[in-house]
C-alpha cells in the first residue's frame, strides 16, 4: 500500500458506535461542529468540521484508542 489507495467503507452497527461512546465519555470532552463557509462554496456541499484539537492530545486518537484499551479489558 503506498498511501494512494482509497480506505474501505466499515459499516458499523449504531449500537457499536453507541457503546463506545459511553465507554469513553469520563474521558473525554465534547468537541463542536463547524460548517467552514468556504470549504461550503469550493466543494459546492455542506461539509462540517469537527475540532478535536479541543481534546487533550488534540487529536482524534485520544478517543479511539482508550476506547480499544477499554473493549481488550472486558474480553
Amino acid at each position: 500500500m503506498n498511501g494512494s489507495e482509497p480506505l474501505a467503507a466499515i459499516a458499523l452497527p449504531r449500537k457499536d458506535i453507541q457503546d463506545g461512546a459511553n465507554r469513553i465519555s469520563c474521558g473525554t470532552i465534547n468537541t463542536r461542529f463547524e460548517q467552514p463557509q468556504t470549504l461550503s462554496k469550493m466543494a459546492s456541499s455542506e461539509p462540517y468540521l469537527k475540532f478535536e484539537k479541543f481534546q487533550f492530545t488534540a487529536a482524534f486518537k485520544d478517543k479511539g484508542a482508550p476506547n480499544t484499551l477499554l473493549v481488550l479489558q472486558h474480553q
